[in-house]
């Protein structure tokens, strides 16, 4: 979002961040991606490899959503539950596997510009999904960025930390992966979340 300045149209922010990108086909970029499992079939830390990496930002985070999507496949049982939270969602590990099934053959030029209109496309749902009505009649939108007409305007910056984890996210995930139990409406923790904080 910090590449918006003053009044941009929504083509010029799509060919900046394909602008970002590197030469080639995006089954050619997915190629020289490190693993992400080990010899033993465990999960290899692409992700950590990836961002202590010296990739341009755009697309270091574009090769982290990449191999991240890999584990789709990989993982099972409750862990992959876990990891792949609500089903179905657009933007979802799950979609964004098939996203980049379907675009392989492309570029990856082609695919940054697609990406950023699901990108713009999903952050406009959630805005007026969250939308409400002032007492004076107006409508407020939770948003950063605003679209009119095809021209794109942010109001305020972005902060440049981390997403916040809310604690319940953070349970399910846990419960998800065998750290926690509901018992008798009493979330504890499991034998096997006990031996991990031992």
């Amino acid at each position: 979002m910090s590449e918006v300045v003053g009044l941009m149209s929504v083509e010029d922010l799509a060919e900046r961040f394909a602008d970002s990108m590197p030469d080639g086909t995006l089954a050619a970029f997915m190629a020289g991606l490190p693993a992400t499992v080990t010899s033993t079939s465990a999960p290899a830390p692409a992700e950590e490899q990836l961002r202590a990496g010296d990739l341009p930002i755009p697309v270091r985070e574009l090769a982290v959503l990449i191999v991240s999507t890999r584990r789709v496949v990989e993982l099972s049982d409750r862990v992959r539950d876990a990891f792949l939270g609500q089903r179905g969602v657009e933007l979802g590990p799950e979609w964004m596997a098939w996203r980049l099934a379907e675009s392989r053959s492309g570029s990856m030029r082609d695919f940054a510009r697609r990406l950023t209109d699901d990108l713009l496309t999903r952050g406009r749902r959630v805005a007026l999904s969250k939308a409400r009505r002032r007492p004076d009649g107006t409508l407020w939108l939770p948003t950063r960025l605003h679209e009119r007409d095809g021209l794109l305007h942010q109001t305020s910056q972005e902060g440049s930390g981390d997403v916040g984890l809310r604690l319940a996210q953070l349970t399910s995930v846990l419960a998800g992966a065998g750290v926690l139990e509901l018992v008798g409406g009493t979330w504890r923790v499991t034998g096997a979340g006990q031996v991990l904080l031992d």
